[in-house]
């Protein structure tokens, strides 16, 4: 899971993830998620949205992000 996937950082952190084999969960504010999707995010959520934090324990069967 990366938090604010759309800033420069992110998107780098997003990039090693997808190259690693990781299912990669990004986070960013809805007119950014677009971006993240682009540079291969599997998942995205607004994280100015209530329950976003439950949204990624559904992605992740309620194991929870690893990194």
């Amino acid at each position: 899971m990366i938090h604010a996937a759309a800033g420069g950082v992110g998107i780098a952190a997003l990039q090693i993830g997808k190259a690693l084999g990781a299912t990669v969960i990004a986070t960013a504010s809805a007119s950014k998620l677009d971006v993240c999707k682009r540079f291969g995010a599997d998942y995205t959520l607004d994280y100015n949205q209530e329950g976003w934090q439950k949204k990624v324990m559904e992605i992740t069967k309620g194991h929870g992000a690893d990194v």
